[in-house]
């Protein structure tokens, strides 16, 4: 028996749930297995708590990355139509090419001004719109990916690990944030750093995590 192994044995008796289930949780992230006296030197009375711990970092690892992986295949939807603003304004020259028309751009308000548009007006008019349109969707599934991060850290935070996240999961979160940094960027707010989450998006992904830990009947563990 190794001398961390004899140590271990010694304190598993009196460690907490919340410590047991970090212990537990830690040796999962690292791919080894969790020394079984954890379980079994359990008191009764802390299985329920235990087990709370371990919903939640379930919760962080499906629940909440399920919605990451979500996000993260819309900005690859929206980076796929980024051509789209493009072409219509590559149609746009064309038809005021044939036309002689003088290609300018305007404001939207400026737009709804004009009691009429000629074709290559409409199309730029158009392109701009779809360009704001997905940027908008670009914010703010930046916000809710904002939003999962500090769930994360608050699930983080209550089992007293620095990360409760598999490597995969992290990933897949900073190349969601990476594909939603060149929309916002793309969409004319480069150089600024993108706003953080909304209260109530934070609050709804809280929500969810509660919700799973009332299916599980984990609710009122609580400490």
């Amino acid at each position: 028996m190794s001398i961390l192994a004899a140590r271990l044995g010694r304190l598993t008796p009196v460690l907490t749930a919340r410590e047991r289930a970090a212990v537990v949780i830690q040796n999962e992230l690292a791919g080894q297995e969790p020394d079984p006296d954890l379980r079994r030197s359990m008191p009764r009375e802390q299985l329920t708590e235990f087990n709370r711990y371990l919903a939640l970092y379930y919760i962080a690892n499906a629940e909440l990355a399920t919605v990451c992986l979500s996000l993260s295949l819309q900005a690859e939807l929206l980076i796929d139509c980024t051509s789209t603003p493009r072409q219509l304004e590559k149609a746009a020259a064309m038809v005021a090419e044939e036309t002689g028309e003088e290609l300018k751009t305007e404001s939207r308000r400026a737009r709804r001004k004009r009691s009429s548009l000629t074709v290559p007006q409409f199309l730029l008019g158009l392109a701009q719109d779809v360009r704001e349109g997905q940027r908008r969707v670009a914010l703010y599934r930046w916000k809710e990916l904002r939003a999962i991060e500090i769930v994360w850290d608050e699930i983080a935070a209550e089992l007293g690990c620095d990360d409760v996240l598999h490597p995969s999961a992290r990933q897949m979160a900073e190349t969601a944030k990476e594909k939603l940094r060149s929309l916002i960027e793309a969409g004319g707010t480069k150089r600024r750093k993108p706003p953080g989450p909304d209260e109530a998006i934070v609050e709804h992904y809280r929500q969810l995590a509660q919700s799973v830990l009332r299916t599980f009947q984990l609710l009122e563990a609580a400490t």
